[in-house]
């Protein structure tokens, strides 16, 4: 009893100086995507859609985002024109370091467990759906506070391993209200 009382009150008081936030966030991600010849197929700018939930203690930020985006795109190869539409959530973990008080600089993992990508040949009119497991990669970003909880967000997102020998980046800026 008397541990389980020390347990609650070591919990009350690191809580003290915490707080935990939710937000939600939109804005547009632009993506780069690389196959094993280094060839180079762009999908158009598309919106994206998250929520997040962040834990902060005076200058360290934790945050967790699920976000989730469509994108499309095609690409060229001599005769053959492929169109692609790709469907994604990326759930990420971030840690976030405040320098001063509106700003701060962040990085972390992110892990892509499902990405739906949906190609179509023009020349042979052949269609595939791949699903590519388990990208993981890193972010690299910073957040900047206007007004109250609303924020504007810019972030690359960088695959660390190949899934079916396709390397992606994304470049991601968006604006968000934490509650």
């Amino acid at each position: 009893m008397k541990n389980t009382l020390l347990i609650v009150f070591a919990l009350i008081a690191f809580e003290s100086n915490c707080q935990i936030n939710f937000g939600l966030k939109t804005g547009v991600t632009f993506i780069d995507n690389r196959n094993e010849n280094e060839e180079v197929f762009y999908l158009d700018p598309s919106a994206f859609i998250s929520g997040m939930l962040e834990y902060k203690n005076e200058n360290l930020t934790y945050e967790f985002e699920l976000l989730y985006y469509q994108a499309s795109g095609e690409s060229q190869t001599n005769d053959v024109k492929t169109k692609y539409n790709v469907t994604s959530f990326l759930p990420s973990l971030s840690f976030k370091y405040y320098p001063v008080d509106k700003f701060n600089i962040k990085t972390g993992l992110y892990i892509n467990p499902s990405r739906v990508v949906r190609s179509s040949v023009t020349q042979n009119i052949e269609t595939q759906n791949k699903t590519y497991l388990k990208d993981i990669g890193i972010i690299l970003g910073m957040e900047a506070f206007l007004y109250k909880g609303l924020f504007l967000d810019g972030r690359f997102l960088i695959d660390l391993n190949n899934s079916d020998d396709i390397k992606t980046t994304h470049m991601i800026l968006g604006i968000g209200y934490k509650f």
